[in-house]
């Protein structure tokens, strides 16, 4: 008597349609998924807004400020941050524009993110807040997020996550983004 080998269930043992069709598949969608460097743009605006960036107004140069502020700690956050970014035409001019900022977040966040805290209780924040230059809104489930916004301008040329920022990074990135109306606010902050 003569036994053949024979596979699950009674299935022969050569491959199925089913796995040469699996084969395909996943060969075709390695080719298919581009890298994160060519994914500039890859998030749906609904997605980068959970995430804390509004992708209409988010600029590259952003990130790359990220990236220096947060360190390795938070390369997931960069990568997030360039995923929903716009590409600059001009780094240089891009620096600096804003006239006043503003920080939306729930105040849980704050209970929870001592270094927010931190910086929010600062000397620089307080004169900040006292120019007019930084506004400060709890809004009930808001991750911690920072505005700029250019003179007369309503809605925010950029937004920022800051959930994982430390009040160092985010004191120096509102120095470099930002600039004074008129000389008196000038004055106010070379004396810090």
């Amino acid at each position: 008597m003569v036994f053949q080998r024979k596979g699950c269930c009674g299935a022969s043992p050569r491959p199925s349609l089913f796995f040469l069709f699996l084969f395909v598949a996943l060969a075709t969608a390695l080719r298919v998924v581009p890298s994160m460097a060519s994914t500039q743009r890859a998030l749906a605006l609904e997605t980068c807004l959970e995430k804390g960036f509004n992708r209409e107004t988010l600029k590259c140069s952003s990130c790359e400020k990220l990236a220096g502020a947060v360190g390795k700690k938070g390369e997931a956050l960069v990568q997030d941050c360039q995923a929903c970014c716009e590409d600059d035409d001009d780094l240089e001019a891009s620096a600096g524009k804003y006239v006043r900022a503003e920080i939306s977040l729930d105040e849980f966040f704050l209970r929870m993110i001592p270094e927010l805290q931190s910086f929010l209780q600062s000397k620089q924040a307080k004169a900040w807040k006292q120019s007019g230059m930084l506004a400060v809104h709890f809004r009930q489930g808001v991750r911690p997020n920072l505005q700029l916004f250019s003179r007369e301008q309503t809605t925010p040329g950029e937004i920022v996550s800051i959930a994982q920022w430390t009040a160092e990074s985010i004191t120096e990135f509102i120095q470099e983004n930002l600039h004074e109306e008129d000389d008196e606010k000038e004055t106010l902050r070379e004396e810090l």
